[in-house]
């Protein structure tokens, strides 16, 4: 067995032993991400993702999902209404996070394009930003969204460390499943 196989099997291990659902849901509700590069396996279809997202509903909050939770998830999955790009403005984050790159880059010497810009954007900052502050209706699904990010990473590490973490994991595993 050679080091890449046994790093895998390692890995494999963890992911078998771990609370798997917050963290894929923390990868499939990054808005940059969405999910878009997961398999048809019938768990990551739409309606296995929504089925996830419903059991953590029910345990984070205790309470059940209604229609207008599903209805925000889809809209979400199929970036419609306040979940389009366009609507979150995500084009918007990218900028921003590239001038406060180039601004670090620049202080540090260092060369513009070696740096990458999405690493500095926040999936938490775009989800407040949509926030309404009910606790009910299409709401909810932001609020599961916020607490996922922010309660389950800083469970085992700071917010912002997590973040980061969880997006450095999420473009190995959309490169990971790519088909050969």
């Amino acid at each position: 067995m050679d080091v890449r196989d046994k790093i895998l099997a390692s890995l494999e291990k963890r992911w078998a032993a771990a609370d798997q659902e917050p963290f894929i849901a923390a990868v499939l509700l990054n808005p940059f991400l969405r999910g878009d590069f997961l398999g048809q396996d019938i768990a990551l279809t739409p309606i296995g993702l929504y089925n996830m997202l419903k059991r953590l509903q029910l345990r984070v909050f205790r309470v059940e999902a209604d229609a207008d939770f599903q209805a925000a998830f889809m809209d979400y999955y199929n970036k419609r209404k306040e979940f389009a790009p366009e609507a979150m403005a995500l084009a918007d984050w990218n900028k921003m996070a590239e001038q406060k790159v180039s601004y670090l880059a620049y202080g540090c010497n260092l060369r513009f394009n070696t740096i990458k810009q999405e690493q500095e954007v926040n999936p938490v900052e775009i989800w407040e930003g949509i926030d309404t502050g009910k606790e009910t209706g299409r709401n909810r699904l932001t609020k599961l969204v916020i607490h996922i990010f922010i309660r389950k990473c800083a469970h085992d590490l700071s917010q912002l460390n997590c973040i980061n973490a969880l997006f450095k994991v999420s473009h190995l595993l959309k490169f990971a499943l790519m088909p050969y």
